[in-house]
Protein backbone atom coordinates (compact mmCIF):
# COMPACT_ATOMS: atom_id res chain seq x y z
CA UNK A 1 0.00 0.00 0.00
CA UNK A 2 2.85 2.36 0.79
CA UNK A 3 4.42 1.60 -2.56
CA UNK A 4 1.16 2.45 -4.27
CA UNK A 5 1.04 5.78 -2.43
CA UNK A 6 4.66 6.46 -3.34
CA UNK A 7 3.88 5.75 -6.96
CA UNK A 8 0.77 7.89 -6.81
CA UNK A 9 2.37 10.95 -5.27
CA UNK A 10 5.98 10.77 -6.43
CA UNK A 11 6.38 8.81 -9.62
CA UNK A 12 3.26 9.52 -11.63
CA UNK A 13 2.75 12.74 -13.47
CA UNK A 14 -0.41 14.71 -12.62
CA UNK A 15 -2.03 13.63 -15.89
CA UNK A 16 -1.44 9.95 -15.01
CA UNK A 17 -2.86 10.17 -11.47
CA UNK A 18 -6.44 9.91 -12.68
CA UNK A 19 -5.77 6.37 -13.93
CA UNK A 20 -4.71 5.07 -10.49
CA UNK A 21 -7.48 3.43 -8.47
CA UNK A 22 -8.93 5.30 -5.53
CA UNK A 23 -6.91 4.97 -2.33
CA UNK A 24 -8.89 4.53 0.90
CA UNK A 25 -7.04 6.86 3.26
CA UNK A 26 -9.42 6.22 6.17
CA UNK A 27 -8.65 2.49 6.16
CA UNK A 28 -4.92 3.19 5.92
CA UNK A 29 -5.09 5.64 8.82
CA UNK A 30 -7.06 3.16 10.94
CA UNK A 31 -4.60 0.36 10.13
CA UNK A 32 -1.67 2.66 10.98
CA UNK A 33 -3.23 3.51 14.34
CA UNK A 34 -3.89 -0.14 15.11
CA UNK A 35 -0.36 -1.27 14.27
CA UNK A 36 1.11 1.66 16.21
CA UNK A 37 -1.05 0.75 19.19
CA UNK A 38 0.03 -2.89 18.99
CA UNK A 39 3.67 -1.84 18.85
CA UNK A 40 3.33 0.35 21.93
CA UNK A 41 1.21 -1.94 24.11
CA UNK A 42 3.82 -4.65 24.86
CA UNK A 43 5.77 -3.05 27.68
CA UNK A 44 2.72 -1.53 29.42
CA UNK A 45 1.21 -5.03 29.52
CA UNK A 46 4.36 -6.31 31.23
CA UNK A 47 4.25 -3.43 33.72
CA UNK A 48 0.55 -3.93 34.51
CA UNK A 49 1.00 -7.66 34.95
CA UNK A 50 3.97 -7.14 37.25
CA UNK A 51 2.18 -4.46 39.31
CA UNK A 52 -0.90 -6.65 39.77
CA UNK A 53 1.36 -9.56 40.71
CA UNK A 54 3.18 -7.42 43.29
CA UNK A 55 -0.14 -6.09 44.63
CA UNK A 56 -1.47 -9.62 44.95
CA UNK A 57 1.51 -10.61 47.09
CA UNK A 58 1.29 -7.43 49.20
CA UNK A 59 -2.43 -7.88 49.92
CA UNK A 60 -2.17 -11.65 50.40
CA UNK A 61 -4.18 -12.78 47.38
CA UNK A 62 -1.73 -15.59 46.68
CA UNK A 63 -4.27 -18.38 47.18
CA UNK A 64 -6.12 -17.43 43.96
CA UNK A 65 -4.40 -19.30 41.15
CA UNK A 66 -6.50 -17.61 38.48
CA UNK A 67 -5.14 -14.18 39.41
CA UNK A 68 -1.56 -15.44 39.40
CA UNK A 69 -1.99 -17.26 36.08
CA UNK A 70 -3.69 -14.20 34.55
CA UNK A 71 -0.77 -12.00 35.61
CA UNK A 72 1.71 -14.49 34.21
CA UNK A 73 -0.26 -14.65 30.94
CA UNK A 74 -0.36 -10.84 30.63
CA UNK A 75 3.38 -10.60 31.29
CA UNK A 76 4.24 -13.30 28.74
CA UNK A 77 1.94 -11.85 26.06
CA UNK A 78 3.34 -8.37 26.70
CA UNK A 79 6.90 -9.62 26.37
CA UNK A 80 6.09 -11.47 23.14
CA UNK A 81 4.37 -8.39 21.70
CA UNK A 82 7.33 -6.20 22.66
CA UNK A 83 9.81 -8.56 20.98
CA UNK A 84 7.53 -8.75 17.91
CA UNK A 85 7.45 -4.94 17.73
CA UNK A 86 11.23 -4.71 18.00
CA UNK A 87 11.69 -7.30 15.26
CA UNK A 88 9.11 -5.55 13.07
CA UNK A 89 10.95 -2.21 13.36
CA UNK A 90 14.37 -3.70 12.71
CA UNK A 91 15.78 -3.87 9.21
CA UNK A 92 17.47 -7.20 9.90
Amino acid sequence: MIIRLYEYFCLLLPAQRADVEHVNFYAMKRKFRLTRCLRLIGMPMVYVGALVLIASFVFGWTNANILLLLCAFVIIVGAVMHVWALKKESKY
